[in-house]
């Protein structure tokens, strides 16, 4: 039987140590964020709020919470840009 010339798919080892790698730089990412754009992204996307209910809980225009997404996703797009 030949040997096949296709490489081998990753096994489950590989992509634990992958997946837990990325959830190391994205942490750290995260960390290099100024307070207030981490704020935003925190609230969004691990508590799950609106735009509209971060702004109202933190007593800013929804304008600002939107401008300090945009911005964060700017900085871990160029800081994460090797994940993809």
């Amino acid at each position: 039987e030949e040997p096949s010339l296709q490489p081998s798919a990753p096994d489950a080892a590989d992509d634990d140590l992958m997946h837990g790698q990325q959830k190391t730089a994205i942490a750290a990412a995260l960390r290099e964020l100024p307070e207030d754009q981490r704020i935003c992204i925190e609230l969004s996307f691990m508590k799950g709020l609106s735009h509209g209910e971060i702004a109202e809980q933190l007593g800013l225009p929804l304008g600002t919470v939107k401008s300090r997404i945009r911005l964060a996703f700017g900085r871990l797009r160029d800081e994460l840009g090797e994940l993809r």
